[in-house]
């Protein structure tokens, strides 16, 4: 689960510039992967999410989206 707080910052050990390439390459063929095998999953936790959001709004008033006044000036 990711924090809102700000990361704690990692003791970062010196890679030769290979090295750093490697590391980068392992991780993004990781995160493909990780992806590709929980995709589903991923896509049904952020839509259940967002339908979460959109049934929380309806509660907050019969109209939702209150219905504009024409003698408003757009600005």
């Amino acid at each position: 689960m990711r924090s809102s707080s700000q990361p704690r910052s990692l003791p970062w050990p010196e890679l030769s510039d290979d090295s750093a390439v490697q590391l980068q390459a392992l991780l993004s063929d990781f995160l493909v992967l990780f992806e590709s095998h929980y995709l589903g999953q991923i896509h049904r936790y952020h839509h259940e999410r967002s339908q979460e959001n959109l049934t929380q709004l309806s509660f907050l008033s019969d109209d939702p989206i209150p219905p504009e006044n024409p003698d408003n000036p757009p600005f």
